[in-house]
């Protein structure tokens, strides 16, 4: 009977450490999305001075400022996926299918961020050297809108991490 009691104690313990090893995985994965997200916001802050500058060079310059900013959004977001997916393998090893389904969306909704992140910042990049007003217009103008959409994308990511955290009450 003391074997028995033992097993489940073990295996109870092991249960706790592998939900708070899930929930540690989260709770980074959040953190790097919220500063993916505040990267971009600067990024979208220099961005709106490219359109009120009064030169073209002035222009380049504040590009370069929002490109850098991109490439650190960028870098945060790919720690953010890393995290949930770590997470997803620590729920698919606890056959906690809701937790892994929800960390495995996570994980795309970061990957599709830092994607349009990346091509955010090869129009950036454009820009940079841009010297035709007409073009750097529209390069920023795409920018930003592949920033839009990574907003959303963290937004949604974030979203399933809390949905990983709900299903995880689930899998005792």
């Amino acid at each position: 009977m003391k074997i028995f009691i033992t097993i489940i104690l073990l295996y109870s313990n092991s249960c706790f450490s592998q939900v708070q090893s899930i929930i540690d995985k989260v709770t980074i994965s959040s953190e790097y999305a919220k500063k993916s997200f505040n990267y971009m916001n600067d990024a979208l802050s220099e961005i709106k001075k490219c359109f009120s500058a009064s030169t073209i060079n002035d222009i380049q310059y504040y590009a370069r400022r929002a490109k850098s900013s991109i490439d650190d959004a960028i870098s945060y977001s790919k720690k953010a996926e890393y995290a949930a997916y770590e997470a997803k393998n620590l729920a698919n090893g606890m056959n906690c299918s809701n937790a892994y389904y929800n960390a495995s969306e996570a994980e795309n909704y970061f990957k599709k961020a830092k994607n349009e992140f990346e091509y955010a910042y090869s129009k950036l990049s454009n820009s940079t050297y841009e010297n035709n007003i007409d073009y750097l217009n529209m390069y920023l103008n795409n920018s930003k809108s592949y920033i839009n959409n990574s907003s959303q994308y963290l937004k949604k990511g974030v979203d399933e991490l809390i949905e990983t955290l709900d299903a995880l009450k689930n899998c005792n």
